[in-house]
């Protein structure tokens, strides 16, 4: 039985980058790794905070990506800062 004794670890851990007004589509993906086995190595992602207007989605093949929910409106926000969380299946 795995114990949950390893944390998801980010292929990429930190990424900074511009984007144009009223993107649309993926602005970039992540892929991360757990070594546990079993449920304790599904991984969910998410962003933090939930009020940012990204969600993430499935891009296949182990990547997932990172896409606005809303047309970026400039005039309104200029900058986002924002993280994504990675999340295993143990307790």
């Amino acid at each position: 039985l795995d114990r949950n004794d390893n944390a998801p670890e980010f292929v990429q851990p930190a990424l900074e980058l511009n984007v144009t007004e009223n993107t649309v589509g993926t602005l970039f993906s992540v892929s991360a790794t757990d070594r546990d086995a079993g449920v304790n190595r599904q991984l969910q992602y998410s962003i933090i905070p939930a009020s940012m207007p990204f969600a993430v989605t499935s891009g296949g093949l182990g990547l997932y990506n990172v896409q606005p929910t809303a047309p970026l409106d400039f005039e309104r926000n200029h900058t986002f800062a924002f993280a994504v969380l990675v999340q295993d299946g143990g307790s």
